[in-house]
């Protein structure tokens, strides 16, 4: 790849754009040709997220940012996240919210439609909680068996520690990172992005 020129100035392709009004798919390039609409990648996925806080969110969040439609499931008091921090922002941006509570038979309707539609669900409740709430494989594969089902969990679905809850600094603390990152003899350090790495 070669670069023939520096970036534009301010300003300097605003003509061109005014005589399009304001439609940068119909502007042309400086050769002339006119400049396809670039569709994102995703466009036309539809993801279902019942996860909190910010792995799972976060993980759904990119690839909202990739043109997929992502519906978010919240408690009725919302996702507990938005009430401890302003980064709910960026892990919401790009999402639809709809608030239900899962628990009440009525939105059993509300779900099932919402799984029919989908093409992907992802959750990160502990095992048992799905079944109760109607998103476990089963249930969810029985009303749309094509949906990509993805469990975000920190232990997996099955085995001993797959009950235990974790937050972010739960795994750093179990495989040693802290320790092995602080040095032998220093007081271990939490400054690792677990949750961020498994968004992604």
């Amino acid at each position: 790849m070669t670069i023939g020129r520096p970036a534009p100035g301010l300003g300097e392709h605003q003509a061109r754009v005014e005589a399009t009004g304001g439609d940068t798919a119909r502007a042309a390039d400086p050769a002339g040709a006119p400049v396809a609409k670039a569709r994102p990648p995703l466009e036309g996925v539809t993801i279902l997220e019942a996860a909190y806080f910010l792995a799972g969110p976060l993980g759904s969040a990119l690839l909202a940012e990739l043109g997929a439609r992502v519906i978010k499931l919240e408690p009725l008091k919302g996702d507990p996240f938005r009430a401890t921090s302003t980064e709910f922002a960026q892990i919401s941006h790009g999402k639809e919210s709809l608030a239900v509570d899962l628990k009440h038979p009525a939105a059993r309707e509300v779900l099932e439609r919402l799984i029919r539609k989908s093409d992907v669900l992802l959750h990160s409740f502990r095992p048992g909680v799905p079944e109760r709430l109607g998103l476990d494989h089963a249930t969810v594969h029985a009303l749309n068996p094509t949906l990509v089902y993805l469990y975000g969990g920190s232990y997996g679905s099955r085995g001993p520690q797959s009950q235990r809850p974790a937050f972010h600094s739960t795994p750093n603390a179990l495989c040693g990172a802290g320790i092995i990152q602080a040095g032998k003899g220093n007081v271990p350090v939490d400054d690792s992005y677990p949750d961020t790495c498994a968004g992604l």
